[in-house]
């Protein structure tokens, strides 16, 4: 009985979430002007970072401005090179968003692998936390596309301190640098939380020394611009 709702749930939520990214792709061929999204503005900023490039002076708004001086470039720079591929901003935009979602797929995928959750359970888990009404609201309709890179990041992030928790800090480990560098750029929020699970690495992993230095060496590499 528990499976079959499980089923029954997975599948209700997916067909929303499918529904609503297909209505969603309307932005390939018409700019999103509403006045309750934030695609527009996040839209405008890839533009600025193509034309400007990064900190530098942008004559496009009112009488300039240098760019990215306050805003967290993570998802620009991200979405930056499928734009200068198809030259077309707003399919370049809702590439991402799809690509974002994937991404965000395989690692809450391989998160469920490492904690030994079935798969049934994974999907559901996915669908329950990209495919529900808020989620969907956030994301897709008001277009927080920035927000939603930082909390892919978080996850790739977690699938690292999470296999981490009781191993000993190899090679592979060095992921962590860019990852935890990129979250830094990526959104506020999902920045903090990300600083929270490392603290709690370092709470049960015994390899404190490498730990710091490496989230110092992300904190550097973050900063550096």
């Amino acid at each position: 009985m528990k499976n079959k709702i499980l089923y029954i749930s997975s599948i209700i939520l997916g067909v929303y979430f499918l529904i609503r990214l297909i209505d969603q792709s309307q932005m390939i061929s018409a700019f999103p002007l509403d006045f309750t999204n934030d695609w527009s503005s996040y839209i405008a900023q890839l533009h600025f970072l193509k034309e400007c490039g990064f900190h530098n002076f942008c004559p496009y708004w009112y009488n300039g401005f240098e760019s990215f001086l306050i805003t967290a470039p993570g998802w620009m720079f991200f979405v930056l090179p499928i734009y200068l591929l198809t030259n077309n901003i707003l399919l370049s935009s809702f590439i991402s968003l799809i690509v974002l979602y994937i991404l965000g797929f395989v690692f809450i995928y391989l998160l469920g692998r490492n904690e030994q959750i079935s798969k049934a359970k994974t999907l559901f888990f996915f669908l329950f936390f990209f495919g529900n009404a808020i989620a969907i609201g956030n994301f897709v309709r008001l277009g927080r596309i920035v927000s939603l890179f930082g909390f892919i990041c978080f996850l790739a992030l977690a699938l690292i301190i999470f296999y981490y928790r009781d191993k000993k800090l190899d090679k592979k480990f060095l992921l962590f640098i860019p990852t935890y560098s990129i979250l830094l750029i990526s959104h506020q929020q999902e920045s903090v939380l990300g600083s929270f699970l490392i603290l709690s690495l370092f709470l049960v992993n015994k390899e404190r020394i490498k730990i710091i230095i490496f989230s110092l060496i992300s904190v550097l590499l973050s900063s550096s611009g």
